[in-house]
């Protein structure tokens, strides 16, 4: 049996597992622990802060580690999340983090990866749609920055997934209120244009409540007064493991498009 380390390491939280892979192909999950990212100085701290509890699989004990990092991963060994304090480099991970074997990968790549898998199963339809298969699929989701992954079908059936950054791209703002929303962001930032992470992130959702109503509040505050009629509600999310965007092969506006609701060739499934 073989015992692997993962990680989804992102700018709020770091989601730790220890999977278990039988002789017979079989991957099981043991077991799970969440730490604070931001209460590390380093990403040999947080890697400490796991050893101090009580997950029960060690560094040393570990045939493989497998971190998901939330920002662009260079040869699987190095990365510099925008979203986190410090840098992450694995190169010599047996002499300065105790793992033997470690690698790499963006966080939506693996998002992308587990849409081929079967825990796609238990995702949850939010609007409609049908699916066109073989269709490029995106994977998006927002968190403290945004995140988005491609998968592309090839020739033999299998999809081969493509990280992006497209969450740093500029905002296409469109109506009279959006542009003023826009400019309230440029003052409020200092920055020169507005990223679409800005927008679409849980510091997105404290901009937004802010502009809207004067009060500035967390992430969490403003999830905490979301009327409960509006037309999802953020509770049934939290234990959905993927959210997927299929973008069908017929010409279709940008994705600032679906978070207004104006297009009908996005769907979530």
């Amino acid at each position: 049996m073989k015992k692997i380390l993962t990680a989804d390491i992102g700018g709020t939280n770091s989601r730790f597992a220890y999977f278990q892979l039988q002789p017979n192909g079989t991957l099981s999950l043991a077991e799970t622990h969440w730490l604070k990212t931001r209460d590390a100085r380093s990403f040999l701290q947080l890697l400490e802060h796991l050893s101090a509890t009580e997950f029960s699989l060690s560094r040393s004990q570990c045939d493989v580690a497998v971190f998901a990092i939330a920002g662009p991963v260079e040869d699987g060994v190095f990365s510099d999340p925008p979203n986190i304090a410090w840098q992450i480099d694995v190169s010599s991970a047996p002499e300065n983090l105790d793992l033997q074997r470690c690698l790499l990968i963006n966080d939506f790549v693996a998002q992308a990866y587990a849409c081929r898998s079967p825990i796609i199963k238990d995702a949850r339809q939010i609007l409609p749609g049908t699916i066109v298969p073989d269709a490029p699929l995106a994977v998006i989701g927002a968190g403290t920055g945004l995140g988005q992954a491609a998968l592309i079908s090839d020739a033999n059936g299998n999809f081969l997934p493509v990280p992006s950054e497209g969450g740093h791209n500029n905002f296409a703002f469109e109506s009279k209120e959006e542009h003023e929303f826009r400019q309230f962001l440029l003052d409020k930032l200092g920055s020169e244009y507005v990223e679409t992470e800005t927008v679409v992130s849980g510091k997105g959702l404290s901009l937004t409540h802010q502009f809207l109503t004067g009060e500035k509040l967390d992430p969490a505050g403003v999830t905490a007064i979301i009327n409960r009629d509006t037309w999802f509600e953020i509770k049934d999310l939290v234990n959905t493991p993927i959210i997927i965007l299929t973008i069908f092969p017929s010409p279709s506006k940008n994705i600032n498009s679906f978070f207004n609701q104006r297009s009908s060739n996005i769907v979530l499934s």
